[in-house]
């Protein structure tokens, strides 16, 4: 038996007991201290320290914080009694003496606190005042293109100190402004705070203000007045306010593991059965660090935070109401688990697992465009030691996480090895509900895991999502449509330099990606996969091998392939129209496709790519599609090589935990063209491949698909991929209308460099995922 040492934990405590069953002592800082004191007792006695904590709800005044000076024990628990219900709240309880102000609208005075921005109303989230008012489950809970406008900022006094929370102009996550006045003219004084690693620009329609007081018009909105310390409040009807009791959220971080070094860690604890809740929102109060070429921005900070940490344990926890991460593994980690917990409604995300840019050679940014186009270091895998490696995320269930933030997810790795994220439910995302954001260094994990009613509220992005943009991403000149993969070929595996494995999942979207292999993801194996409603996407990127994954609904989807790419899909079954669907294949590239399965019903099967060979259109005679049964029964499927894998719903996540619906398809009929016009092949953005192989807000534009070697567009600067999105102001929706358009201005006559007979115009562009404005004609 382990020779352990014992202490209680209860409300009803006194930090001066001794800690026994008859006499415990009250707060976890108490605890901390026990752990720190140098008595004989506590130094090599006993080989495990465990505080059991008994049923009731504990508050802390301060972080709790363990360094080196704690560990003196091979292994320290922290435990809920027997079973019983344990709240541990980062919040404090607030002093209301409530008076009428106007309108439904109360006020008390309750000091000069230090600013928070969640309030908690008989343990409820209560909404900070804000334009549109909450509309729960809409972007952003609601958002409007209103809400900036001239006429609603002019009825703002003074609306400093306000927030603006709004989707990226491309709806890539969120970006995210203080409000710091108001500028001559009448417009807003912004400040971005950071929280996108691909740019400041905002969608117009989808914003919400907070934080001004004159928006404190609906049930549950209130308003903090920092300067005078009145809390103002507008209680629900039917609501005795003097009744209620409120607390607000005030430290964003209630436990940090923190070693010395990578050689004098934190480690061998065990949190287990506690729940934790009611941390600060840390959106607008730290600086984002934007790592690598991800398109995350990050804060290194979490209600649970560890650092140079081994063999830290999560077992049977509850995190729920946050205002930030939930779990954040910074820098060296290695040997952590998170098992059966629950993470909901997570400010942020639920576990974020990040190392730090040090630990990469060659490594390139967004900011400043800094893309390295030659490499200097060619030994390959991490610089440093600070990264976390060999975690595994299993049995958890994670449900509205990325409630303030939208560049998250449910489990976010960065600067990485060996992380496995296996049996999780995960449901109800604005965006990814597992990301790797960099290829660095690769050797995930990621099965037998339930994904559903991811992308709620972004785009172009899929359930599961990774980018790739590595040391090779920009080797001979940064493009994003696929150029020099001869040249980016020996490096490609520097960083990338273990196989991730993704297999056994069952992603359901409505959404065209559900894997999403985006920008340069290179190192995959992809396998025994039940795609419903949303398909696989690889984009860029070398040595992707994609098998026996059934595809229903969705194709694959293969863009802006490099030359010497050995990507490899065969064995997969797809049932849909189209099986893939090719954009900006690049000369040279060594994809092979064959000895695939394709099925639409009654209907044809289009555009399969001319070089697959041994493909077979059978119907896979599927167990029971109306009730998301998979398993084939189709003999010559089976004998020609596909396995049946496990594809019930005990097969996927936490067993007991929602479950996706049926998924039901309907052959589609395309309404798509591609139109020939003066030596270009041109065609409208109708699917979310093409949107997203452009990088485009929305489906407007057209794009030239081909482009021959004497054509007129070609002396005029216009390259393939590109998307015309106006033509002298004119928006272009679709092909026919940038031929309509372009034959106004040309008239039919010749057209030499940059200069049209008799007439100039301007075409905005979207090349290389960047907005251009190209002036033709005679300046």
């Amino acid at each position: 038996m382990v020779n352990r040492k014992e202490y209680y934990l209860s409300e009803s405590g006194c930090n001066s007991n001794a800690g026994g069953i008859c006499s415990p002592i009250k707060s976890l800082e108490r605890a901390v201290e026990l752990l720190g004191e140098s008595d004989r007792n506590y130094d090599g006695e006993y080989e495990e320290v465990i505080f059991f904590l008994r049923e009731g709800e504990y508050y802390i005044e301060k972080p709790l914080i363990l360094t080196n000076k704690h560990i003196k024990y091979s292994r320290i628990v922290f435990s809920n009694y027997e079973n019983e219900t344990v709240k541990v709240y980062a919040s404090r309880k607030l002093n209301t003496e409530w008076q009428i102000y106007s309108s439904g609208i109360y006020f008390s005075y309750i000091g000069r606190e230090p600013d928070f921005d969640i309030l908690f109303a008989d343990g409820e989230p209560q909404i900070l005042c804000r334009y549109p008012d909450y509309y729960p489950d809409d972007i952003l809970d609601g958002c409007s293109p209103d809400a900036l406008s001239a006429e609603r900022i002019a009825g703002w006094r003074d609306p400093s100190g306000g927030y603006v929370r709004a989707l990226h102009d491309n709806n890539w996550g969120g970006n995210s402004y203080k409000i710091i006045g108001k500028a001559a003219d009448g417009s807003l004084n912004l400040e971005w705070v950071g929280d996108n690693n691909r740019g400041s620009g905002f969608d117009a329609d989808k914003v919400v203000v907070e934080n001004i007081f004159e928006e404190l018009d609906s049930e549950r909105e209130w308003f903090y007045d920092k300067e005078t310390g009145n809390l103002f409040y507008y209680p629900s009807a039917g609501k005795d306010i003097n009744e209620m009791k409120f607390e607000g959220a005030f430290l964003d971080n209630i436990i940090t593991f923190k070693g010395d070094s990578p050689q004098k860690t934190v480690g061998n604890i065990i949190i287990r059965g506690i729940e934790f809740s009611r941390t600060s929102r840390t959106l607008f109060k730290y600086n984002y660090e934007r790592p690598l070429r991800g398109d995350w921005a990050i804060q290194r900070i979490g209600l649970i935070y560890m650092e140079n940490g081994e063999n830290i344990e999560l077992h049977n926890c509850r995190f729920y109401d946050t205002g930030g991460n939930a779990v954040m593994m910074s820098g060296y980690n290695s040997g952590h688990i998170v098992d059966s917990c629950d993470f909901e409604n997570i400010g942020a995300t639920g576990v974020l697992i990040c190392g730090y840019q040090t630990a990469v050679r060659d490594s390139s940014t967004w900011d400043d465009n800094n893309h390295k186009t030659v490499i200097s270091d060619y030994t390959a895998g991490p610089l440093t030691e600070a990264y976390p490696r060999k975690i595994v995320i299993s049995n958890n269930y994670f449900t509205r996480n990325g409630i303030w933030e939208k560049q998250t997810a449910a489990v976010c790795i960065s600067i990485a090895e060996f992380i496995t994220v296996s049996g999780n439910t995960i449901h109800h995302m604005p965006r990814a509900g597992i990301n790797i954001n960099d290829g660095c260094f690769g050797g995930h994990v990621i099965e037998k895991n339930d994904l559903f009613d991811c992308v709620r509220e972004t785009g172009d992005h899929g359930p599961f999502n990774s980018w790739g943009r590595d040391r090779f991403w920009s080797l001979g000149g940064f493009d994003t449509v696929g150029k020099n993969g001869e040249m980016k070929r020996p490096a490609a595996r520097l960083d990338a330099r273990s196989t991730n494995i993704i297999r056994n999942n069952r992603i359901h979207g409505l959404h065209a990606f559900g894997i999403d292999l985006d920008d340069g993801s290179t190192n995959y194996e992809i396998y025994n996969n039940l795609c419903l409603g949303a398909g696989i996407k690889t984009r860029e990127g070398f040595d992707r091998i994609v098998y026996n994954n059934i595809l229903i609904g969705c194709p694959f989807e293969v863009h802006v392939s490099y030359a010497m790419n050995n990507d490899l899909f065969y064995n997969n079954i797809v049932y849909n129209e189209k099986p893939f669907n090719y954009i900006l294949l690049n000369e040279g590239c060594t994809t092979i496709i064959t000895n695939n399965f394709y099925w639409n019903g009654t209907e044809a099967i289009k555009d399969i790519f001319p070089i697959e060979k041994n493909y077979l259109i059978k119907d896979p005679l599927f167990e029971n599609p109306d009730k998301n049964n998979y398993a084939v029964k189709q003999t010559e499927v089976l004998k020609r090589g596909f396995v049946n894998f496990p594809v019930s719903d005990i097969d996927f996540g936490r067993p007991e935990k929602p479950k996706p619906p049926t998924y039901i398809y309907q052959p589609m009929v395309s309404d798509h063209e591609i139109y020939t016009f003066r030596g270009i092949q041109i065609s409208d953005i109708y699917s979310e491949g093409i949107k997203s192989a452009a990088g485009l807000p929305d489906y407007n534009g057209a794009m030239i698909m081909t482009m021959e070697e004497t054509s007129e567009f070609i002396i005029l600067g216009f390259m393939v991929s590109d998307v015309i999105r106006k033509i002298n102001g004119t928006d272009i929706i679709n092909a026919k209308g940038f031929i309509e358009e372009f034959s106004k201005i040309n008239k039919g006559e010749i057209i030499k460099r940059r200069i049209i007979k008799r007439k100039q115009f301007e075409v905005e562009i979207v090349r290389n995922q960047c907005i251009m404005i190209i002036p033709m004609g005679v300046n």
